[in-house]
């Protein structure tokens, strides 16, 4: 999924996010895995454990609409 946002400087906000739902069953947890970056750079990772799926679910669609 890639945003453009041109209201953020002269090139804009040109980012993408690569993002995936994943259930741990050794520790019983739901992990957001969030890649995101400017397009053409690395980026960075992100992992957000939750509780409860919809904890996750609610997370995940706070970028991925």
């Amino acid at each position: 999924m890639t945003k453009v946002d041109l209201k953020n400087g002269y090139y804009g906000d040109y980012t993408f996010y690569k993002m995936q739902m994943v259930y741990d069953s050794n520790r019983d947890l739901y992990i957001v895995l969030t890649r995101y970056g400017r397009i053409g750079e690395e980026g960075m990772n992100q992992r957000t454990p939750f509780n409860t799926p919809e904890e996750a679910k609610k997370e995940f669609e706070t970028i991925f609409k």
